[in-house]
C-alpha cells in the first residue's frame, strides 16, 4: 500500500507535465496549420512542417492513450489494495475476538462455574448447555476465520503468507486444545447427579 501511494504521488507530479505537453503540441499543430494555409496550398516551406505536425499529433494521441491506461490501472489497483486492507483488518479483528472468547471459555472449563453445592442440578445443566453452545459457535467462527484466511492467502503478497498462516495455525490449535471431547465436561463443571451432563461418557 505504501509503495503504491508513492507511485500515485509520482504520477500526480507528472500529470502537470502531460498537460503542458498537450498544450505545446496543440500550439505547434495550430501554428503549422496556419503556416500551411498562408502558403496558399503550395509545398514550398509548408509541406514538411505539416507532415511533422501530423506525426507529432499522432504520437501525442498515442502517449495520451497510454497515460490514461496507466492512470486507470493505478486507480484500479488502489481499489484492490483498499479492499485487501479492509479484508485483512476484518481477519485480524475476527482472530483476536475469537481468541479472546476462547480464553474466557478456557477459564470456565478450568475453574468451573462455581462450587457445585451452591448450584442446583438444573442450574448446572443450564450453564453447561450454554457453555457447550458457546463452543459450537466458536467452531463455526473458526470455520469463518479459516475460510477468510484461505481467501486472503489466494491473493495476498508473498510477504504476508507466513503471517496469515501463523494466525490460522494459532486459532486452530487453540480451539483443538480446548475442545477435545474429554474436556467438554470436566468434573469441576458437574453437579450431582452426574446424569445431568449432556455429554456422553462424563458419568463417573
Amino acid at each position: 500500500m505504501d509503495k503504491h501511494k508513492v507511485f500515485q504521488k509520482e504520477l500526480g507530479k507528472r500529470a502537470g507535465c502531460m498537460k503542458m505537453l498537450k498544450r505545446s503540441v496543440r500550439e505547434l499543430t495550430r501554428s503549422s496549420s496556419s503556416s500551411s494555409s498562408s502558403s496558399g496550398g503550395g509545398c514550398s516551406g509548408g509541406c514538411g512542417s505539416g507532415v511533422d505536425a501530423q506525426r507529432l499529433q499522432l504520437q501525442m494521441e498515442e502517449l495520451s492513450a497510454r497515460w490514461e491506461a496507466v492512470c486507470g490501472m493505478s486507480v484500479c489497483k488502489q481499489g484492490r489494495l483498499e479492499a485487501a486492507m479492509r479484508q485483512a483488518e476484518e481477519f485480524h479483528a475476527l482472530v483476536h475476538s475469537f481468541l479472546g472468547r476462547l480464553s474466557e471459555a478456557e477459564k470456565t472449563l478450568k475453574y468451573g462455574l462455581g462450587p457445585p453445592e451452591e448450584r442446583s442440578a438444573q442450574q448446572c445443566q443450564l450453564q453447561l448447555q450454554e457453555l457447550l453452545q458457546s463452543l459450537q459457535c466458536q467452531q463455526l467462527e473458526l470455520e469463518c476465520i479459516t475460510s477468510l484466511g484461505e481467501e486472503i492467502l489466494a491473493v495476498c503478497h508473498p510477504d504476508s503468507v507466513v503471517t496469515i498462516r501463523s494466525w490460522l495455525t494459532v486459532a486452530k490449535s487453540r480451539f483443538q486444545e480446548l475442545c477435545p471431547p474429554s474436556r467438554l465436561c470436566p468434573p469441576s463443571l458437574l453437579c450431582p447427579p452426574s446424569r445431568f451432563c449432556p455429554h456422553p461418557g462424563c458419568a463417573p
